[in-house]
């Protein structure tokens, strides 16, 4: 069985679950910052209760059937912050062969996530429900990606 977290459906390696890990960190790869808003639905406008956290991650979603590589993350605790004030930053390892990079953000609303249990999301949270490409460029090193979610009602 491979070992990993999953997360929309993907497995996602151990060795790449934590924000900086060294096994991503191969001959090559470049250290890049990514910063953006994150959008909620026009008609939400709230405050986020106590243990609210946004979760980001910069996702390697080149290979086809495999699962993506999370390539960078973050989680800021969004408690009693508005929605329409929601600012990430992320540090990636981009590896050197440039391919397809996604953002994925969910935020847990009011409720902090146990970093080994199976549950990332509940009914009321938000999460982005598409992908949020980055138009990756060699030497690049910064880059502005906005993330829109959607309330999660499953």
């Amino acid at each position: 069985l491979p070992h990993g977290r999953t997360c929309l459906n993907k497995l996602v390696p151990e060795c790449c679950t934590s924000k900086h890990s060294s096994k991503n960190n191969i001959a090559g790869s470049i250290s890049v910052t990514i910063k953006g808003k994150i959008i909620l639905p026009a008609d939400k406008d709230i405050t986020f209760p106590e243990d609210s956290f946004l979760h980001v991650s910069c996702l390697d979603i080149s290979l086809a059937d495999a699962p993506s590589i999370k390539l960078g993350s973050d989680i800021v605790d969004v408690s009693n912050k508005s929605s329409k004030e929601l600012r990430y930053t992320v540090t990636a390892i981009m590896p050197s062969r440039l391919g397809d990079v996604s953002m994925d953000a969910t935020i847990n609303v009011g409720w902090k996530r146990d970093p080994n249990g199976d549950d990332w999301i509940k009914k009321g949270d938000y999460h982005s429900d598409t992908n949020h490409l980055l138009k990756v460029k060699e030497g690049v090193t910064e880059y502005e990606l906005d993330i829109a979610v959607v309330q999660y009602n499953h």
